[in-house]
């Protein structure tokens, strides 16, 4: 039934989250690393979890526009995908997708930025980019902004207090996240 087969996409999205994640952990440097033989310093641990949670927001950032592309819907509906896929659920989908956007960038984020603290004392902090801002961290900061803007502004309480126009504002924002996204993968 169209329960199952909900469940069963959610299921598989899960794995392959699930999957990226660890493949992001076990992948550093361009070489991969046994889960059983991690290094003691904090600082890698970390940025293993980065990684991993680098990987899943590769996918979701990907997928969570699918479900609201209205002219993808509309033209699956007319297939026989309509019989396959739950498109009626696109929206849930969405949600579903920008929670986990949301948790994947503050992890990212989080993760990175304690072995930016940890690694760096105070005097060689400054010694890359700008005031030790790189393209990497400044980019990073922005896009952890613009998605916990666009995170607030998708609230319910904003969307049912008659202020929808926040609700649409900030969702356009996407585009600044995209750009974003651009310059921020690796240097």
């Amino acid at each position: 039934s169209d329960k199952c087969l909900v469940r069963s996409i959610t299921f598989l999205w899960a794995c392959f989250n699930v999957g990226l994640f660890t493949q992001g952990c076990r992948y550093v440097n361009d070489r991969f690393y046994p889960a059983d033989n991690l290094p003691p310093d904090s600082a890698v641990v970390l940025t293993y979890i980065g990684r991993g949670f680098g990987r899943t927001l590769l996918l979701n950032g990907g997928l969570i526009l699918l479900p609201t592309t209205r002219f993808l819907c509309d033209g699956l509906r007319l297939t026989w995908l309509n019989i396959l896929l739950p498109l009626d659920k696109a929206i849930d989908a969405h949600k579903v997708l920008g929670m986990a956007v949301v948790l994947g960038a503050v992890g990212h984020a989080v993760s990175l930025f304690s072995v930016y603290c940890l690694r760096w004392n105070a005097s060689a902090m400054w010694a890359g980019g700008t005031f030790g801002l790189t393209t990497t961290f400044f980019t990073g900061v922005s896009l952890v902004v613009t998605t916990l803007i666009i995170f607030v502004g998708s609230r319910p309480f904003i969307r049912r207090s008659g202020k929808f126009e926040v609700f649409w504002l900030t969702h356009h924002f996407f585009t600044i996240f995209y750009i974003l996204l651009v310059f921020h993968g690796n240097q």
